[in-house]
């Protein structure tokens, strides 16, 4: 019996060593050279029509307007703050996916394979510089999207890309729209299929009470057909969002009692966008003020069937308005919300 686990141990390490070896011998030249490659690529355009019926349907999935006597959007409105994320969808077939289902297009290469958003910014431009007339993506309208990658950065082990996309009208100049996407990659975790087969404890459910005053708020529960739903809108086929296997066993999510699946980043943060809106058109100390640009930064992963709290407290005498959102007790998201 000794002698069998002491087999078992020297396996394990020389597992351990070997798999240490192949993140060390991942050739920093050969990152360095894809970095120079993301980094000096020509802008990529694509187009999209903002069709009525995904405007509508995103209005009916988000949970800040479920319940709620809402005006939907119609042909010639406007389109609400962070709602483009439901179009410009990426144009990869299934082949081209990666083997947890992201888009490749801007993720780093071996063995940098578990992908999260960590955070981002959009940035609404008072006036048309041209027209001086208010600008706005509108729905029927034919927009146009410029992704580059001005800035990828490595360190502590990670990779961290930086894109930016501006929003046109077709055949316009002026950005209707700015906004920063930023994607961390982590290396791949060792696969241990004894410790894959264990099923995680189910952790204490900590109250998500703020530390701070605040001025707004708003509680719910994402659940999977939310994040199914808002998956479909985006057409986004991340595994993490669904597959609660490949959330806990390949991309180390055991925080839930299930070990996933994990909520959208961009959901959370449209959510907080959606609550500073309505700030702005209830509340007497908000209305009135337009948010023009929108920074969040996720801090912690947040899961679905998990109660979740998003605070809001106005930053008197600065144009802000700060966020947080939060689950069992954690901070999974910070936000700041430019005013005017």
């Amino acid at each position: 019996m000794l002698i069998k686990h002491a087999r078992a141990g020297l396996l394990q390490t020389l597992r351990r060593q070997l798999y240490a070896r192949q993140l060390s011998s991942s050739p920093e030249p050969a990152l360095q050279a894809w970095i120079q490659q993301m980094t000096s690529a020509p802008p990529k355009t694509t187009t999209d029509l903002i069709d009525l019926e995904r405007a509508q349907q995103l209005c009916r999935v988000l949970p800040t307007r479920t319940g709620k006597s809402q005006v939907l959007p119609e042909w010639g409105t406007a389109l609400g703050k962070g709602h483009h994320l439901a179009y410009f969808w990426p144009k990869n077939e299934n082949e081209q996916l990666g083997e947890d289902g992201s888009s490749r297009d801007y993720n780093a290469p071996a063995p940098y394979s578990r992908r999260m958003w960590a955070g981002g910014s959009f940035e609404w431009p008072v006036t048309d510089p041209t027209t001086q007339e208010p600008q706005g993506l509108l729905v029927g309208s034919s927009m146009t999207e410029q992704t580059s990658v001005p800035k990828i950065e490595a360190k502590a082990g990670m990779v961290f890309v930086h894109q930016l996309k501006e929003y046109k009208a077709m055949g316009g100049r002026a950005s209707l729209l700015k906004e920063i996407r930023m994607h961390v990659f982590r290396p791949s975790l060792e696969r241990n299929p004894t410790k894959d087969a264990k099923e995680p404890k189910p952790t204490k459910k900590a109250p998500s009470l703020p530390q701070e005053p605040f001025d707004i708020s708003f509680t719910y529960t994402p659940n999977l057909p939310l994040l199914f739903r808002f998956s479909a809108l985006t057409f986004n086929a991340h595994r993490i969002h669904y597959d609660a296997t490949w959330a806990r066993d390949r991309e180390g999510h055991a925080s839930s009692p299930h070990g996933g699946p994990v909520v959208h980043g961009p959901l959370s943060a449209l959510l907080c966008i959606e609550l500073v809106e309505q700030w702005t058109q209830a509340s007497s100390r908000g209305r009135g003020k337009t948010m023009r640009k929108f920074e969040y930064r996720a801090t912690s992963p947040m899961y679905v069937d998990r109660e979740t709290r998003i605070y809001g407290q106005s930053l008197e005498g600065s144009g802000k308005m700060r966020l947080w959102v939060m689950q069992d007790g954690k901070v999974g998201m910070t936000a700041i919300a430019y005013l005017m």
